[in-house]
């Protein structure tokens, strides 16, 4: 190897020993330039985080570098809940059961107030299986807490449109007694007879029962089968025929003696 400015000849062999050393040395500090150059391109982000922490270990030795978090996982797709989907057991969410009440046992008659929905279940949300009209004797059997009444199996009626006293639609006119007729105090042969009327007894109506009675103008009671809006005709008398009288005989005279 020919090496430029170094001369062929020296004037000691201790000169050349030291030439020869001067020359190694320049060599390895090459060689570990070249290392580590190859070093700093391969892996530029280690050299960035070292520069980043000398850097951050400069000045008054406050720590001035960014936190570096760990990278997050991504949440894997299958694992997010989506709204509205349901159970892949086919089960019904717990929010979505119908809405329970409790049933009392009770044993009464009501009337219908007017057109009135028979449901399947104490609420408007269930089904109308049968209609009731106004007047209709409705027996119940039981009470919900949610104030409907049951009237038979799976058969149920809002309490606002019931009542337990009869209803009655008003109306006015006279009447009549087709024959001997009963006035009560109450619209039924259950309640006390308050008077007796005879056939063709004037009656004043105001009102009209959903069972069929009439209200007087003195809050008394008459079975409306029994009146009539004519009043009877009452039958005239035939004349009795005077007896004719008989003739009384002429006494025959007697003879002069």
């Amino acid at each position: 190897m020919k090496f430029i400015g170094i001369s062929k000849e020296y004037s000691s062999p201790g000169e050349g020993l030291r030439t020869a050393l001067g020359v190694g040395l320049l060599l390895a500090l090459a060689f570990i330039s070249i290392l580590g150059a190859d070093a700093m391109f391969s892996n530029p982000r280690a050299t960035a985080e070292s520069t980043s922490l000398e850097a951050s270990a400069s000045g008054d030795g406050t720590d001035t570098s960014a936190v570096i978090l760990p990278p997050t996982d991504p949440i894997p797709t299958d694992a997010i809940p989506t709204v509205g989907a349901t159970d892949p057991s086919g089960s019904e969410p717990t929010d979505a059961t119908a809405p329970s009440f409790t049933e009392t046992s009770e044993s009464a008659t009501y009337y219908a107030t007017g057109e009135i929905n028979v449901r399947s279940g104490p609420g408007t949300d269930y089904d109308i299986v049968d209609t009731l009209e106004w007047g209709d004797k409705i027996d119940v059997v039981a009470a919900t807490d949610n104030d409907w009444k049951k009237i038979g199996e799976s058969r149920y009626v809002t309490s606002d449109f019931i009542t337990k006293i009869i209803p009655e639609k008003p109306m006015s006119g006279t009447f009549y007694a087709k024959g001997e007729l009963n006035v009560r105090s109450g619209p039924g042969t259950d309640f006390s007879i308050t008077k007796e009327l005879t056939k063709g007894s004037a009656i004043e109506v105001v009102a009209i029962t959903a069972n069929d009675w009439y209200r007087t103008v003195k809050d008394t009671y008459v079975l409306a089968s029994l009146c009539d809006d004519e009043k009877p005709l009452t039958p005239t008398p035939k004349p009795t025929s005077k007896p004719t009288p008989t003739k009384k005989p002429t006494p025959t005279p007697k003879p002069i003696p």
